[in-house]
């Protein structure tokens, strides 16, 4: 019920593998726009899609990220939600890698919930630096919402919810 609620929501998800996308694609199918790092935007195969699809690409060496932010709450003021992985990064190993504090930034400023999607596996069917997807059983837990007021301290939430993924 989570992935189909009324509103505009930050998803966030744990960063695997670059099939990540489209089972995020497959999972939130509409009304949803990614943001992620300027360099999968020359990706090949999807990087076209993310390009087509209104993603939001961040300069991770650009000290200033106003643009962005007010891009992504844009798209928050829009109705329309946004599909984060805090970590910045694909783990190599499957491991939870620390968290960044953009998606609890955004929600709270744009007093939307935090829907926390913890994808297992995904790694398995398309290892780091693979292209080739292999037979793989896929699962995705949703944790329970994260709500806006509840943020108090952004890094504390970010941390609590790191400790909730890789529990």
């Amino acid at each position: 019920p989570n992935l189909r609620r009324q509103g505009p929501a930050v998803f966030v998800f744990n960063h695997q593998s670059l099939l990540d996308s489209m089972v995020l694609a497959h999972l939130l199918r509409r009304d949803v726009v990614a943001l992620c790092k300027q360099e999968m935007a020359h990706t090949p195969i999807v990087g076209l899609l993310l390009r087509q699809a209104d993603t939001i690409f961040v300069d991770r060496e650009d000290t200033d990220q106003r643009e962005v932010l007010q891009r992504a709450l844009d798209v928050l003021k829009s109705g329309r939600s946004l599909v984060i992985a805090p970590e910045g990064s694909r783990s190599t190993l499957g491991d939870i890698q620390p968290f960044k504090h953009g998606a609890f930034y955004l929600a709270r400023k744009a007093g939307v919930p935090i829907i926390p999607i913890v994808l297992h596996n995904v790694k398995d069917a398309l290892p780091n630096g693979g292209w080739l997807i292999r037979p793989a059983t896929i699962r995705i837990t949703v944790l329970p919402p994260v709500a806006p007021e509840s943020i108090r301290s952004i890094r504390g939430a970010c941390s609590e919810l790191e400790h909730r993924y890789v529990e």
